[in-house]
């Protein structure tokens, strides 16, 4: 009998760290070759998210990347793994409807404002979009999420860097609110099982920013003043824009994922 196996590409991703231990993963990076003449059940596409804080850059050599990993290769992968597997998750983002404001779902238009992170994920979701020649493809839509294995250079990632190395950090704004989950549920809402059908990863709350970062720092003995010095240059786009979830997730308000970041933080300086 074949056993059937889920693969997850892009290993050194956040999101990678939080599905199942039986999982194969593997690095965008690596021969796919030899990986999709296997049989998979569920092939998830996790890489291209990292450098976004990098997605406003005038330099095209950076620019250029957001359109090579998060178009044109994850259309690729899509291709050489799509007629080996039941189903594929690839990951979009829930940017593309930052310029709204109120609750979204699924069908709601996309409306955003551009950079090229944003820009080079949705020209990939437009292409996977087409269910006749992507009938087995769900497309994920995440809210921002956030535990520790994010990059030092994304601002939770600076946070809990701060906390766990006890050194001061310099943030631009924080005063705004977004919805925001943990990795954690959104690789549990990535498993249910959905093929060819689309979905959006969000909490259906509003965190208010600053007030997270102050409780994660309260709740390790830390005052945010002592901290974190901030410097406000440009107000977030964020601050016009109330946009989140309509589907309210079980157990993701804000008391939740501050007990989960914080146990998570512990967990991880212990192992350190």
């Amino acid at each position: 009998m074949t056993v059937f196996k889920n693969l997850v590409i892009g290993s050194t991703s956040q999101l990678a760290n939080y599905f199942p231990d039986e999982f194969v993963r593997i690095s965008s990076r690596s021969e796919l070759t030899n990986h999709c003449n296997e049989s998979w059940d569920t092939v998830y596409v996790c890489f291209g998210e990292n450098r976004t804080y990098l997605a406003d850059s005038k330099d095209s050599s950076i620019t250029d990347e957001f359109y090579r990993i998060n178009h044109h290769l994850t259309v690729s992968v899509v291709n050489m793994f799509k007629n080996s597997c039941r189903r594929v998750v690839v990951y979009s983002t829930a940017e593309l409807w930052n310029d709204c404001n109120g609750a979204v779902v699924i069908d709601t238009p996309f409306q955003y404002k551009p950079n090229h992170y944003i820009q080079s994920k949705y020209n990939m979701t437009i292409e996977l979009k087409d269910k006749n020649r992507y009938p087995n493809v769900s497309i994920a839509y995440p809210f921002n999420f956030n535990g520790v294995y994010r990059k030092g250079d994304f601002l939770f990632g600076k946070v809990f860097g701060s906390i766990l190395n006890r050194n001061q950090i310099q943030l631009g704004d924080t005063y705004y609110y977004r919805d925001i989950v943990h990795p954690k549920w959104a690789a549990e809402e990535s498993m249910v099982d959905r093929v060819g059908v689309d979905f959006i990863i969000g909490s259906g709350r509003l965190v208010y920013v600053n007030d997270l970062i102050r409780s994660l720092y309260s709740s390790f003995g830390l005052r945010y003043e002592d901290m974190v010095t901030e410097r406000i240059v440009t107000p977030s786009i964020y601050r016009n824009r109330l946009f989140y979830s309509e589907t309210k997730a079980k157990n993701s308000d804000t008391q939740s994922l501050l007990t989960s970041l914080v146990a998570e933080l512990k967990e991880f300086a212990h192992a350190s």
